[in-house]
């Protein structure tokens, strides 16, 4: 069994630890925060408010790196880029297993695709059994977090289940990650006929009861500066697998829950990432998105679903 450190500690990062009891062939060891915050030895609940894990933040060291076989580092831009690469390139020469998030390999420019094959059968599979897509407003809206706690409720429940995550570290709970094409230069058109084809070849290998699909970035911009892939991703994902159940991890907006809910759905709705067939949810995260600073800001509420708990 492998021994996993989480690092630089973000919201996202949370999920892992909040359900490490899911992971396959990996232990957590360390949940390593920059040496200069003054969090060291809180539990990881200090982060994303819920319920205490048990888990302990601790400062990031050379020699508690050694405690590990695999570092799993994500990018917080409250920290400066340089940080994140000293980390990376110092675990990389001390003979570590380091995976890097999507948005911290781009940061740090690692990001290679493979151009795509242009001979993929054009035709759509039906998708017979059931779908749960799950989709976010934004970064640290615990989206993972929500996939989780789906694939934990439904698993106790007896049922067989494949997952298509929305976070690198799928791999840790021994599902698979959304695939590397969706994020290549080939056209949307291209796109929804693979993934459509590559959720088809996954059922058909793993005879599922049901498939959760976690659909990477967001559903919307912030704003005209701040894109947010202006949600075509999501778009994609829905077209080439449509969910029987949709549900949208969202922020906390000054207590206004039917402004952000009208805004989701909206959304949803405009971009047809859900039909008049599709049972629909939204999941409220302890967060608030300040546009004029661009920074998340922790705000208590109780419209948050229960960590680790779903509710039905």
């Amino acid at each position: 069994m492998k021994k996993l450190a989480l690092f630089p500690m973000t919201r996202d990062q949370c999920a892992i630890a909040r359900f490490s009891s899911l992971l396959q062939g990996y232990e957590l060891v360390s949940l390593f925060i920059p040496p200069f915050l003054p969090f060291d030895g809180r539990d990881s609940n200090f982060l994303d408010k819920g319920q205490p894990t048990g888990m302990l933040l601790t400062h990031y060291s050379a020699e508690k790196l050694n405690m590990c076989d695999v570092l799993y580092i994500d990018y917080d831009d409250k920290y400066d880029l340089s940080l994140h690469k000293e980390v990376y390139e110092f675990a990389i020469s001390q003979g570590k297993e380091v995976i890097l998030t999507r948005e911290l390999t781009r940061k740090l420019g690692l990001d290679h695709f493979t151009p795509c094959s242009d001979n993929t059968n054009e035709k759509l599979f039906d998708i017979t059994i059931p779908v749960v897509t799950v989709f976010s407003q934004g970064k640290n809206s615990d989206q993972f977090a929500t996939e989780l706690a789906l694939r934990q409720y439904f698993t106790d429940k007896g049922y067989r289940i494949s997952h298509i995550g929305s976070n690198e570290a799928s791999k840790f709970f021994n599902f698979v990650h959304v695939p590397k094409f969706l994020f290549d230069d080939s056209d949307a058109y291209m796109k929804i006929i693979r993934f459509n084809h590559y959720a088809k070849a996954l059922i058909d290998q793993e005879k599922p009861d049901l498939l959760i699909i976690g659909a990477p970035d967001t559903i919307m911009k912030y704003n005209n500066n701040v894109l947010n892939g202006l949600g075509v991703l999501p778009f994609i994902v829905s077209s080439a697998v449509k969910a029987d159940v949709a549900i949208a991890t969202a922020y906390y907006n000054n207590g206004i829950y039917s402004i952000t809910a009208k805004s989701v759905n909206q959304t949803l709705a405009l971009r047809k990432y859900i039909d008049g067939k599709t049972e629909y949810s939204l999941h409220i995260a302890l967060r608030i998105w300040e546009s004029m600073h661009r920074r998340f800001k922790t705000k208590h509420h109780n419209l948050a679903i229960n960590h680790g708990e779903v509710i039905l």
